[in-house]
């Protein structure tokens, strides 16, 4: 029994066995390698994209709603939310949950468009008003001496995800809650935005710029500038 262990002693250290033993514990290096690299593979897969492909956007259909229901209306409250906190003057204190809404949601008509699996990938807001001086900021307008007839359109709430922004997106929900408001009756549509955006998309819908910038200290934005822009409907 001695002489046996002694022998596979000596054979476990004779050159054939440690190029043996070498090979196999390479081996199991690899194996063991090949292990963690597939484990490390599947750890780092990510869910499939909700964002369509640029030739599958121009299929994307706007929906038009004025009755929302609370499970759209919260979706769309997040991408609100989403986007706009981007910016840094944003309160996100005073929106707790993530979700941008306010009361004119519920009377509003929806323009909305949405991917396949259901998630808003943008979205807009019309509401309908007697007059000038019943619009948010309405009172501004008439001071520049904006006539107070209306009925008037009130366009709100422009968001269209991050990667899907310049691909013309915004252009359709403009055009989508244009054709509303003159089916409504609107003599004119008006809206408050950012200055960047003045040049480079609102005047290209047919706005323009009426040189009214303010800021609402009260609001979820209180350290913003806005500005206005209208358009008249023939």
């Amino acid at each position: 029994m001695i002489s046996f262990l002694r022998l596979s002693y000596s054979a476990l250290h004779s050159p054939l066995m440690n190029t043996v033993s070498t090979f196999l514990l390479g081996g199991l290096f690899l194996i063991s390698s090949n292990i963690v690299v597939e484990k490390d593979a599947i750890s780092t897969k990510t869910a499939p994209s909700t964002i369509p492909g640029q030739s599958e956007i121009h299929k994307l259909q706007i929906e038009i709603i004025q009755n929302i229901d609370d499970d759209l209306l919260q979706k769309i409250g997040r991408l609100r939310f989403k986007i706009y906190q981007q910016d840094n003057f944003v309160r996100k204190d005073l929106m707790p949950s993530g979700v941008w809404l306010d009361q004119e949601d519920y009377a509003g008509i929806h323009a909305v468009i949405r991917n396949d699996e259901g998630a808003v990938l943008a979205a807009a807001r019309l509401t309908l008003h007697s007059n000038l001086k019943d619009t948010p900021e309405g009172q501004l307008y008439l001071e520049r001496g904006y006539p107070s007839q209306g009925p008037v359109a009130y366009f709100g709430k422009f968001v269209v995800d991050n990667d899907l922004q310049k691909k013309g997106l915004g252009k359709r929900l403009v055009e989508s809650l244009t054709q509303i408001a003159k089916e409504k009756g609107a003599k004119c549509a008006i809206l408050t935005t950012s200055e960047k955006l003045i040049d480079c998309f609102w005047k290209k819908q047919g706005f323009f710029d009426t040189g009214i910038r303010a800021s609402f200290p009260e609001s979820r934005r209180p350290y913003a500038v806005f500005a206005g822009c209208i358009i008249y409907f023939s």
